[in-house]
């Protein structure tokens, strides 16, 4: 009997996968794409229409016989809660935003502290997820090192050591990622390169180190122990060296470490962002001309920051994570 009752889910689960790409599908359409009979599909049809998760959109064009339905993807049916901390010299910045399932602003807000606290922390986390109906997920990015929710090296050090993860679930009884900031926004920039299988993001902030991202085939490498992208800890440098660097000259800190990213990880696209200077950085004297990936400057990482948290959080609901 369990047997059964999870493959009607799996077999649930993969029909309603193909609504995330906020497209409309027809009964027809899904058969031939799932492989499950008609009858199969109307049933999980119906359970999803009942469900909300989808609606009835309307009918398709006819091409002679009976015209077929169409029907999408309910984007009020679940919203998700994207939260962002960051650290800019001494005030911590923490940005909450609210969106439906076709990323659409629900509600934003921002708090920018002198203090940090983590059980304060917790508590704006409530008081926002209890005016939410249909919260599906909370996706939070952190300027560190997150393993299975317990926080490593952070901006925030008030946060190392916490298992951050168990003690805003235990609060709010809600599924939560969390994940670093860089890799987030690697996540979301790789989004507007979907046909490339490797890409890496780089981000050099004004006091401290650069971080890197790293898509491999279209996923993101964590590493064993979420150390994968700490270019800071690379032998070339004593960390006062980079600090001295970081001051005196960025451009070349910045190019030596994404020569060493092309050297390890052979992306087909690199972008990178830097608080320091806005000039293209320079390869040449590091990589041969004809290894060289696609180079974009970004000059704003915050809305790839943004779609990243989306992308992660649509992820886990699709796969009910």
């Amino acid at each position: 009997m369990a047997k059964n009752t999870e493959f009607k889910y799996n077999n649930i689960d993969k029909v309603r996968s193909f609504f995330y790409d906020n497209q409309v599908h027809t009964k027809n359409e899904l058969s031939e794409e799932t492989g499950f009979s008609l009858a199969t599909i109307t049933n999980i049809l119906q359970i999803l229409l009942e469900d909300g998760e989808i609606v009835y959109y309307g009918e398709a064009h006819s091409t002679g016989g009976r015209k077929s339905k169409e029907y999408l993807l309910n984007p009020s049916y679940k919203n998700l809660l994207l939260i962002s901390l960051t650290k800019n010299k001494e005030i911590y910045e923490i940005e909450y935003n609210v969106v439906d399932l076709k990323m659409n602003n629900i509600d934003q807000s921002i708090q920018q502290l002198k203090q940090f606290d983590v059980d304060t922390f917790i508590e704006s986390i409530q008081i926002i997820t209890d005016q939410l109906d249909r919260l599906g997920i909370v996706v939070v990015s952190i300027p560190g090192v997150s393993v299975n929710g317990v926080i490593g090296i952070c901006d925030y050090k008030e946060l190392e050591g916490i298992y951050l993860k168990l003690k805003i679930e235990m609060a709010i009884k809600i599924k939560v990622v969390i994940e670093n900031d860089v890799n987030i926004c690697c996540v979301g920039f790789s989004e507007d390169y979907g046909t490339k299988n490797d890409v890496a993001f780089l981000y050099q902030p004004p006091l401290d180190y650069v971080g890197c991202g790293l898509i491999v085939n279209h996923h993101l490498l964590n590493g064993f122990t979420h150390f994968a992208g700490e270019l800071r800890y690379l032998p070339f440098y004593s960390h006062i060296e980079q600090e001295k660097l970081l001051k005196e000259n960025p451009r070349k800190l910045l190019s030596q470490q994404v020569a060493t990213i092309i050297a390890v990880t052979n992306p087909q696209v690199i972008g990178y962002c830097s608080d320091e200077f806005e000039e293209d950085i320079t390869l040449e004297d590091y990589i041969p001309k004809e290894h060289l990936p696609e180079i974009i400057r970004i000059k704003d990482y915050k809305p790839f920051m943004k779609k990243g948290l989306y992308s992660i959080g649509i992820k886990n609901i699709i796969e009910r994570g």
